[in-house]
């Protein structure tokens, strides 16, 4: 795909998550409701002649240190799938063993009243913990995600996900993560991986 197409379609991406965003809460009357659907079929129409391929491969090795690009279509941190958060990867500065995160959940997101749906977070805390996992030679399945949760987790707040490999044993891989906000720890999570190799 051409550097312009991507950013055509980076941008396509970002204005549909915001059409997402919007219908999460929308109260309108039955003319807009009506009017806005026949616009979406129309533009779903206009789009199907070109669903065929997929412009980018669904795995990415090539990921140098923007983590999230591994998978660009993941449902939870693909840049190229509407419904994911914003979801940055990067390795922490002062420690590249670890990956941070800072996002912003909106309504979309939302489990209880103003919060963000614990499946969420769990879904969340997965994709990173496997990133951490892969940017560390181990990558593997997920076997098990175990996720205290400590506190609520807000919407429209700036939230901080942490992850780091703990260990390694044979091809299981102990994957350790923490979401803070403001400083207040929100939730923690301890991962098993199998890893499609042994570490050698």
């Amino acid at each position: 795909m051409q550097p312009e197409n991507l950013t055509a379609l980076n941008h396509y991406i970002a204005t549909l998550r915001q059409t997402l965003e919007l219908s999460a809460n929308l109260n309108a009357d039955t003319e807009t409701l009506n009017a806005a659907a026949q616009q979406l079929q129309q533009l779903n129409q206009q789009l199907q002649p070109h669903t065929e391929q997929k412009p980018l491969p669904q795995f990415n090795i090539n990921y140098g240190d923007r983590l999230s690009s591994i998978l660009p279509y993941s449902p939870i941190s693909g840049a190229l799938n509407p419904i994911a958060p914003p979801l940055d990867v990067m390795r922490g500065e002062e420690d590249s063993t670890r990956l941070t995160a800072t996002l912003t959940l909106g309504r979309i997101y939302e489990g209880p009243p103003e919060l963000v749906h614990g499946s969420v977070v769990a879904a969340i805390y997965d994709q990173i913990m496997a990133f951490s996992a892969v940017d560390q030679k181990v990558a593997g399945f997920t076997a098990n995600l175990s996720v205290d949760y400590l506190a609520g987790t807000p919407l429209f707040a700036p939230l901080t996900f942490t992850s780091w490999v703990d260990s390694v044993n044979g091809k299981k891989v102990i994957v350790k993560a923490e979401c803070h906000s403001s400083g207040t720890l929100l939730t923690r999570c301890t991962g098993l991986f199998i890893a499609f190799q042994p570490e050698s």
